[in-house]
């Protein structure tokens, strides 16, 4: 009965009373929205129709209506509204990483043509950091190389990370024709071409890419010490084509304008505030995921030098009950757009999603399989996720 009575509801023409997706107001369990998705506003504030029951400080029972019918009510948790500047922005990104990144550990050859992994041997593995060496806190390779080069073949004493875990072990420098050696590749930074998404106008703090920035030879996200974005110049776009990303070409100095400071490195995209001065974009909501819908959409970039708008179809929302990176897929249709770059191409994660008038994600990856077809993320899962860090970054530092 219960199937014969949605089947019937999906079929007719659906008159609610509120803004949310007939499909989520069925289908999810949990909703939330924000106020102005749910409640009707008048010169007095808002209020919920007289049909809403409020339940509690945050939560009312939505009615639903067939033809004008109330036919049931659904729990939906209301938000208040959240207004941020619309981003599209492209920014230099500089990131330093929080120790040395072991990207590989190889073998060397010492003074008796012999070839040892004193990496290996010590039990350092790829994906390990490097924290400190001999008690002295390591922010680059240099740091490092002068406390190899002053060991004079003296064991060194390293403190590792390793996934959340924390421990020491000593390593043997090999002396080699060039010099000392630990049998490690390593690294400290990372740079690249990316897009803001939005900036929340009463804390300054920025929300780009959409994804996280990881490490190419490990695959894991960087952990952070501290990073930038910076102005830069973009200087035109390598065109993607099946089974290759194409890419945003452009260049940013040691002397570039500094725009503001990164703060957090997470899955779902970087945070952090940017500084006054820092071009804003228009005022706009945030919509919720539970409003994302098939249909037409539009992608907001500044790549060609000026603010533009460029068309695109959202093909597929995923119905997440967890936060994930890949929320829906998106097909450019802009000719333009497509034209230039051929689709989607690196440098434009980020790049703001709006549709029906409000901000609900941003662009993050391409399909290699087809250039103009890729992936966005839910704009909730970038802001969520970085108060979320935030808040617990807070708790470490005060314990």
């Amino acid at each position: 009965m219960k199937k014969i009575f949605i089947s019937l509801c999906m079929c007719c023409l659906l008159l609610i009373s509120q803004s949310a997706p007939v499909s989520a107001l069925f289908e999810n369990e949990n909703i939330t929205l924000y106020e102005n998705e749910v409640f009707a506003k008048n010169s007095d504030g808002v209020f919920a129709e007289n049909e809403s029951k409020k339940i509690g400080n945050s939560i009312i029972k939505v009615p639903i209506k067939v033809l004008g019918l109330t036919v049931g009510s659904k729990t939906v948790t209301v938000k208040k509204d959240k207004t941020v500047y619309l981003g599209g922005q492209t920014v230099g990104i500089a990131l330093y990483t929080d120790g040395l990144l072991v990207t590989q550990t190889a073998s060397v050859e010492d003074a008796n043509n012999n070839y040892v992994s004193p990496g290996s041997d010590a039990g350092i593995k790829k994906g390990d950091y490097i924290l400190s060496a001999d008690g002295v806190k390591l922010t680059d390779r240099t740091t490092l190389d002068t406390i190899l080069k002053n060991s004079k073949s003296k064991k060194i004493k390293l403190e590792i990370l390793r996934g959340q875990s924390k421990s020491f072990t000593e390593i043997s420098p090999v002396k080699t024709k060039d010099g000392y050696k630990l049998g490690l590749y390593l690294r400290d930074s990372a740079a690249g071409l990316g897009t803001v998404t939005c900036v929340d106008p009463e804390t300054n703090e920025f929300y780009a890419l959409g994804h996280g920035i990881n490490d190419f030879d490990t695959g894991k996200i960087l952990t952070l010490r501290s990073g930038r974005l910076v102005t830069c110049i973009i200087s035109g776009a390598q065109k993607g084509e099946k089974g290759r990303a194409g890419e945003l070409k452009g260049t940013f100095g040691v002397n570039a304008r500094q725009l503001g400071v990164i703060k957090g490195n997470t899955r779902f995209g970087l945070y952090g505030t940017v500084y006054k001065g820092f071009e804003q974009g228009e005022a706009i909501l945030v919509g919720s995921k539970e409003n994302v819908h098939v249909g037409k959409a539009e992608m907001y970039s500044d790549f060609e030098g000026t603010m533009k708008k460029y068309s695109i179809e959202i093909q597929h929302v995923n119905n997440q009950t967890l936060p994930e990176e890949k929320s829906m897929i998106i097909k450019i249709t802009d000719p333009h757009l497509i034209e230039t770059t051929g689709g989607i191409v690196q440098g434009l994660s980020g790049s703001p999603i709006v549709q029906d008038g409000k901000l609900i994600g941003a662009v993050t990856h391409v399909m290699l399989s087809d250039a103009t077809r890729g992936y966005g993320i839910f704009i909730e899962n970038m802001l969520d996720t970085a108060q979320s860090v935030a808040e617990s970054n807070k708790l470490k530092e005060a314990s």
